[in-house]
């Protein structure tokens, strides 16, 4: 009885909490946000194409990754569908910030083009290489809507031209946002498409 009566309290507890409430107002809002690269722009998982390793050595130079940065820059558009509720789409933007090498160039092989010496190489700063974009579906839930900082978290999917457009999961444990008006911040850590670790910005709410 005491398990039937636990399990009853809790489903009326989930009821309860995706009941909307008749006090929220839809609204539509763009957010930009910016972070540190996703996961799988890790040097792991891809590098620059051999296309761009050719344009490289063409000019005597090589991209070391392992030591790359890895930006990202994302744009949203949300919807507040519900009373906790927000549909979010997410469309990011990232880039291998490499390390370039530069080799002595020591003469012209028969195609007329320069040698470079592999063994003579210097540093020659850094370059962006490998854009990659994502598209990502989301829905946030508000723990307390009613609070000035509003904890929610995020789940759901996306795919990256990283990856193939292999379908990647989009999960939020944690987000805060802060901010009553049309101008808000938010800060959220997570594992998405369009970032990874932390992920943080501007939104405006029309």
């Amino acid at each position: 009885m005491k398990r039937i009566l636990l399990a009853a309290l809790t489903l009326w507890g989930i009821a309860a909490f995706g009941q909307d409430k008749p006090e929220y107002r839809k609204s539509f809002s763009l957010e930009i946000g910016a972070a540190p690269g996703p996961l799988h722009m890790s040097n792991q998982f891809v590098s620059p194409s051999w296309q761009v390793r050719k344009e490289l050595a063409d000019q005597g130079q090589q991209a070391d990754t392992n030591d790359g940065v890895y930006p990202a820059i994302s744009l949203s558009a949300v919807w507040r569908t519900g009373y906790r509720w927000e549909t979010v789409v997410t469309g990011g933007i990232s880039w291998i910030h490499a390390r370039i090498t530069q080799y002595e160039a020591f003469g012209v092989d028969p195609e007329g083009k320069t040698r470079y010496d592999l063994r003579k190489g210097t540093p020659a700063g850094w370059k962006d290489l490998f854009p990659t974009g994502s598209l990502t579906v989301q829905w946030r839930v508000f723990w307390n809507p009613q609070w000035k900082v509003q904890p929610y978290s995020g789940f759901g999917a996306g795919l990256s031209t990283a990856t193939e457009w292999i379908p990647l999961p989009s999960l939020v444990p944690v987000g805060v946002r802060f901010g009553r008006g049309h101008l808000y911040g938010f800060l959220e850590t997570g594992f998405t498409p369009f970032a990874t670790i932390g992920h943080g910005g501007l939104g405006w709410r029309f």
